[in-house]
């Protein structure tokens, strides 16, 4: 399954499959819609209300979420700098979210008396809920930026290792999204200004999200589940029914 009917193409340059179906994805409808007890099973509920108190507090949250290196690991993180942005955020009031990618969460107990403002996400939590509670997102190269887009809200993207990066091999989606959904910052000052601006409403960049939020999502309503659900059960009829064509095993 996908998001966009126009992105079948791409998903088969690096997929073999036979049916694409372009119904969106389930883990974002909560996006969307207010949450209830069971789309927050595996959420790190102490996290969420912290950051629901501070929203409500008029404060801004910022969530952090990069994906994981494969040199220095965990350790880039303090390189980069983001206890300045802890630091800054927190003289303000607001409230710095890290996720760490699960590659690199078992070193967050080394990380934390380092970056003591910081408040880290639970390993292995559902970050989806938590997502709609964030103000801004910095993020890097990590997907998680297209999920964002649906929240219509800011979106920082901090890569201060961007040559080193793609010199390893890992492969990127894309280079680079045409249009960035946001700011580019490659370094801390970088970063601390961008998402200081952010605050502010940047006509140019809320154009760009939603220039790529049209061209990356064909459903934009928080039902995805209820149409995976549907074809679950079309691909169930087809593979059970005795009587269609394409059946391949009989109910008795």
């Amino acid at each position: 399954i996908g998001t966009a009917a126009n992105q079948e193409d791409e998903w088969r340059r690096w997929f073999g499959f036979e049916r694409y179906a372009p119904i969106g994805y389930p883990r974002n409808d909560v996006l969307l819609r207010e949450p209830d007890a069971a789309d927050l099973l595996g959420t790190d509920r102490e996290i969420l209300e912290l950051a629901r108190a501070r929203r409500r507090n008029g404060r801004r949250v910022v969530l952090y979420a990069p994906t994981f290196r494969d040199a220095r690991r965990g350790s880039w993180l303090l390189d980069a700098g983001i206890d300045q942005l802890a630091r800054a955020l927190h003289q303000r009031g607001d409230l710095l979210i890290v996720n760490i990618h699960p590659v690199e969460a078992p070193l967050i107990p080394q990380l934390a008396p380092a970056l003591p403002t910081v408040k880290f996400v639970a390993p292995r939590t559902d970050i989806y809920p938590l997502l709609r509670e964030a103000s801004m997102l910095v993020t890097d190269y990590s997907s998680v930026m297209f999920d964002y887009l649906l929240l219509d809200r800011p979106i920082v993207l901090f890569r201060p290792d961007d040559q080193d990066y793609r010199t390893r091999p890992r492969q990127l989606f894309d280079p680079r999204p045409d249009p960035l959904p946001g700011a580019l910052a490659t370094d801390i000052a970088a970063l601390l200004k961008n998402v200081q601006e952010a605050a502010c409403a940047s006509p140019g960049h809320a154009r760009s999200r939603q220039m790529l939020r049209d061209r990356l999502f064909d459903h934009v309503d928080g039902q995805a589940g209820s149409r995976l659900a549907a074809l679950l059960e079309d691909e169930l009829s087809l593979a059970l029914c005795t009587d269609h064509p394409h059946g391949a095993l009989s109910w008795s």
